[in-house]
């Protein structure tokens, strides 16, 4: 059975002040999955575009921004690359004011933590995820104990691993750190204000999404 890599990464923040433009009512979770035959071809089709596009940079979503015509240029570069990806958007708003995924950063982390760790280990029991650096992102940090803390075979055939890496060197975090800003583009309102009518990103992402 081929290994499957899960590389995770987050657009949006815990917040519910939704007056102030810098706080989202998205929460997106993003996992780019890689079968591990396909890892290499992956890795090296992102390193080129790293220097062509970004200077040898990370791939990041906000460094492209607002500019429309570049994010697209990019994602043709990169969706006939062989990944799929698995996306979880979480419409903060909908949220009960009185529960405790409202009122606790960690709650709501873990709530969301709950929902792609479950969806990810039922649909792979052959799986290495990958989440960027612990320290530097509090969602990885939080998903990093959630997962050691839940972890446990769910077969005798089970195998899974988990990695946390620095997304300077992990060129597939970058990816879903683009796929995540893009698809904040597709749901978050003050953004897709700013796509031209002739720029479907879900469209483009269709193909790739898995659920």
């Amino acid at each position: 059975m081929d290994k499957m890599f899960a590389y995770l990464d987050e657009c949006g923040a815990y917040g519910f002040n939704f007056t102030t433009k810098s706080n989202s009512t998205k929460f997106i979770v993003v996992a780019v999955l890689v079968k591990e035959t396909d890892v290499d071809t992956v890795k090296n089709a992102l390193s080129i575009i790293r220097e062509d596009e970004f200077s040898g940079s990370e791939i990041k979503s906000n460094r492209i921004k607002g500019n429309q015509e570049r994010r697209v240029r990019i994602l043709n570069r990169v969706l006939h690359l062989p990944f799929n990806i698995l996306a979880l958007v979480v419409d903060k708003r909908s949220l009960f004011i009185d529960s405790g995924i409202y009122k606790s950063k960690k709650t709501f982390y873990k709530f969301i933590n709950q929902l792609i760790y479950k969806e990810l280990r039922a649909s792979y029991q052959n799986i290495r995820i990958v989440t960027d650096k612990v320290g530097e992102h509090e969602f990885a940090d939080e998903f990093t104990k959630y997962v050691k803390k839940n972890r446990k075979p769910i077969s005798l055939f089970d195998e899974e691993e988990f990695d946390v890496m620095d997304s300077k060197s992990e060129n597939a975090v970058q990816l879903a750190d683009l796929i995540a800003g893009t698809l904040s583009y597709v749901y978050e309102e003050n953004k897709k204000k700013s796509v031209p009518a002739n720029i479907d990103y879900k469209k483009m992402l269709d193909k790739k999404l898995l659920n």
